[in-house]
């Protein structure tokens, strides 16, 4: 038995409570560290063991044209992290797009970023691995959650979410993820 403070109302009580006896906030509606574990090695999992799993889709397909075939793209190596703490549920793609863009920003080149936070409903990680040109994004709650993941076109979709357009936005049109719930 561990004494724990309420997020909501911040004093102290028992860990075996279900909830706080003080506010009443119900303890289980929060994101536990283990869910963010859990994320944290589904995606580590995925982005080592992706190449294995997953054809290469850093070949173009034939219908797409050449995407900015004239700028050299920068050599890419290490990775960055950055976790956002607590947000609210409505967060949102869009500002989960631009802390992407600002990591980038701050750590550029880097083959794979990542950034985590958690609501009150669900931990998030949004990640990328540019050598594997795989983009993921998963939703761990309490039972179960998602993973969607998108290929190709990495920068670009993070750029069109930031501006309030979709992941699925490309330069040659839509490009839609695919998506499992666990």
């Amino acid at each position: 038995m561990a004494i724990i403070q309420c997020e909501k109302c911040k004093k102290k009580y028992s860990d075996n409570a279900p909830e706080c006896p003080h506010c009443k906030k119900n303890k289980q509606t929060e994101a536990s560290p283990r869910a963010m574990l859990l994320a944290v090695v589904a995606i580590s999992a995925f982005m080592g063991i992706g190449a294995i799993l997953t054809p290469d889709f850093s070949e173009q397909s034939k219908e797409d044209p050449p995407a900015a075939s004239t700028q050299i793209k920068p050599k890419r190596s290490g990775e960055a992290h950055k976790n956002l703490g607590t947000q609210s549920y409505s967060y949102g793609s869009q500002n989960q797009a631009k802390e992407f863009l600002r990591l980038m920003k701050e750590k550029p080149n880097r083959s794979e970023y990542q950034i985590q936070y958690t609501t009150e409903e669900d931990s998030v990680l949004l990640a990328c691995n540019f050598k594997k040109d795989v983009l993921v994004r998963i939703h761990q709650r309490e039972k179960g959650g998602t993973q969607e993941i998108w290929h190709g076109y990495i920068e670009e979709r993070i750029t069109n979410a930031a501006q309030g357009k979709s992941l699925n936005d490309t330069p040659v049109g839509k490009k839609y993820g695919s998506m499992q719930s666990f």
